[in-house]
């Protein structure tokens, strides 16, 4: 049975690059040609970007399929190489084909073939830029116009460069993405040579280990760091390189670039603040502190003091990872990397709540005491209930219900009222399930909270004390306390009224008193 060769496997650009050049003759002959993969399917074993270079007595370096295929590109590639002309190729790969070698389907690449070109017509230079780049962990592109063989090299992540490729070359590295694209009425093959993808962890603890772990699939090359030599003994760090110095002079030797992440653990501000200073004067395209936002924000005011402006700090991802309601080191560690591979390829996370719903900041301390959580509650107090029940079928969950009328937009139905609801709920309760017509929103009072939406229920954001979460009408599907003590959620809605809430005065008075802004 044949074998396609796991991407993993592949030799390194830089390798093919080398080897191609080195038996590229210094006379006016082309001796070798290049086969780049301009385009593949999904389950494929390579990435678009994959090359092998052919010499011209038939040596081969660098692998795109199994024996068979590769053998035919070769050939192809000779025969461009021959014509004095590049060539496109395109080649499917049966579903029998892949199967046999270990694949779940199969599909087509296309190919684009062409000699390297004598040193006299300047391609090989060009070809030897870019290794030098590859081997000075420089991101670049390599461009070519398809009419004419034309070579441009441009770096992948400068927005000063002048050229008319530049902004799609910056897209395409953002995204690893090489591929032939339209630009000013030219075809340009943009093709990507990405510096490795490198994370650096500030501190030697258990959550290192598990972002270890959750760092590697992706493939990134973990460094964790921390100036405490007993600590990074106890540890166990499998594939990733342990430094035992200080974190700022380590990230500096590190020449932390637009391919590197950084994210501190140590919960030690002598360690992290020092660390995520060096890194906010880098290009690194993800910064990340673990803590709760309370910690983060005693983290901002420490670094404003140290003269770093807002603007600059806001770069600080904290606290770290996505708010999935992550339990645990692994599910913590997961979210993490989730959010550095959004910066990575969206220039920013990717928004825990879509369009449907949108979250705030904290607007005050997430982590209140007991008198503090009771005194928010009586803070809505002074309104007149209509119930006050425990819900049926669910113990520990009580909630009370505030009507307040007002007067609603014009509209086809009676307006039940506006509803003010306090909920209680201990430790790992979940409220009711319930909709309403109308768009509501939620204030976390306390605690911590998961509240869901969608269709199924599919989508969910976390909220912590002081969050506030708007639910367009007929989306909301219900929500639980996921933290460790009690704690109360108001939601606000306009009964069974269609349309956006108007708030009456009762309820934005009282609002105002508790410091939460309405939408």
């Amino acid at each position: 049975m044949t074998q396609a060769r796991p991407d993993s496997a592949a030799l390194a650009p830089s390798a093919i690059l080398q080897q191609a050049l080195a038996w590229q003759p210094q006379d006016a002959r082309t001796a070798v040609a290049l086969a780049t993969v301009v385009s593949v399917w999904p389950m494929a074993p390579m990435r678009a970007g994959s090359q092998m270079a052919v010499h011209a007595d038939g040596r081969r370096c660098g692998t795109l399929f199994d024996a068979s295929i590769d053998a035919r590109i070769a050939q192809a590639a000779l025969a461009a190489m021959a014509r004095g002309e590049a060539d496109t190729l395109q080649i499917a790969i049966d579903d029998d084909t892949a199967s046999a070698a270990g694949l779940a389907c199969g599909g087509a690449m296309v190919l684009r073939l062409e000699g390297i070109a004598p040193p006299a017509a300047g391609s090989a230079d060009t070809l030897r830029e870019a290794l030098a780049a590859i081997e000075d962990r420089r991101s670049v592109v390599l461009c070519t116009r398809l009419a004419d063989g034309q070579r441009v090299l441009l770096p992948a992540g400068s927005t000063s460069v002048a050229h008319a490729w530049a902004a799609e070359a910056r897209r395409r590295a953002r995204a690893d993405d090489t591929g032939i694209a339209t630009v000013a009425d030219e075809e340009v093959l943009f093709q990507v040579f990405n510096a490795p993808l490198r994370l650096f962890v500030v501190g030697a603890v258990r959550l290192a280990q598990a972002l270890l772990d959750a760092a590697r699939l992706p493939g990134f090359a973990v460094t964790v760091i921390d100036p405490r030599s007993e600590r990074m003994q106890a540890m166990s760090l499998p594939d990733a390189t342990p430094v035992v110095d200080d974190p700022a002079r380590a990230l500096r030797a590190a020449r932390l670039d637009e391919r590197s992440a950084v994210v501190c653990l140590s919960h030690a501000a002598e360690i992290d603040d020092p660390a995520l200073i060096e890194a906010l004067g880098s290009g690194a395209f993800y910064i990340g502190a673990l803590g709760s936002r309370r910690t983060h924000a005693a983290r901002l005011s420490r670094l404003a003091e140290r003269g770093l402006p807002a603007e600059r700090t806001a770069r600080i991802h904290g606290p770290a990872g996505l708010h999935i309601g992550a339990l645990g080191p692994a599910e913590i560690a997961a979210s993490i990397v989730a959010e550095m591979i959004g910066a990575l390829r969206q220039g920013e996370a990717p928004a825990t709540s879509e369009a449907t719903a949108t979250a705030t900041a904290p607007i005050t301390d997430a982590n209140p005491t007991v008198d503090e959580m009771e005194a928010r509650v009586a803070r809505f107090r002074s309104l007149r209930p209509t119930d006050d029940y425990v819900d049926a079928g669910i113990p520990g969950c009580e909630r009370t219900t505030y009507r307040v009328l007002g007067t609603p937009p014009a509209a086809p139905l009676a307006a039940e009222g506006f509803h003010l609801n306090i909920v209680y709920c201990e430790p790992g309760r979940s409220a009711p399930l319930h909709n309403h017509l109308t768009q509501e929103v939620f204030v976390a009072l306390s605690g911590q909270w998961e509240v869901f939406w969608g269709p199924a229920g599919e989508r969910s954001v976390r909220l912590e004390a002081w969050d506030t979460i708007a639910i367009p009408a007929g989306v909301l599907r219900g929500f639980r306390n996921v933290g460790t003590q009690a704690a109360h959620l108001m939601g606000m809605a306009s009964g069974q009224h269609p349309g956006n809430i108007n708030w009456p005065q009762q309820v934005r008075a009282a609002a105002a008193l508790a410091g939460v802004k309405l939408p």
